[in-house]
């Protein structure tokens, strides 16, 4: 996944992933959001954040990403 234009945020997504104290809440919020996307494979989610451009990656990183619109 961290690949192409994802590189430049490899490094600062791991790790938040892994220094964030994450609540039952949180834990909870996120499985839901996975059970809730779209049935397409993760690799075309991520090309269609992409898509929106470099500005759009590092102003919504830490912020819950709706789907693009189809």
């Amino acid at each position: 996944m961290f690949t192409d234009e994802w590189a430049e945020f490899r490094d600062e997504i791991q790790h938040v992933a892994e220094t964030h104290n994450w609540t039952t809440s949180e834990r909870d919020s996120v499985m839901n959001a996975l059970t809730s996307l779209p049935d397409t494979s993760a690799k075309l989610i991520w090309q269609h954040y992409a898509e929106r451009g470099r500005e759009f990656i590092r102003h919504n990183l830490h912020r819950n990403v709706k789907p693009k619109p189809t």
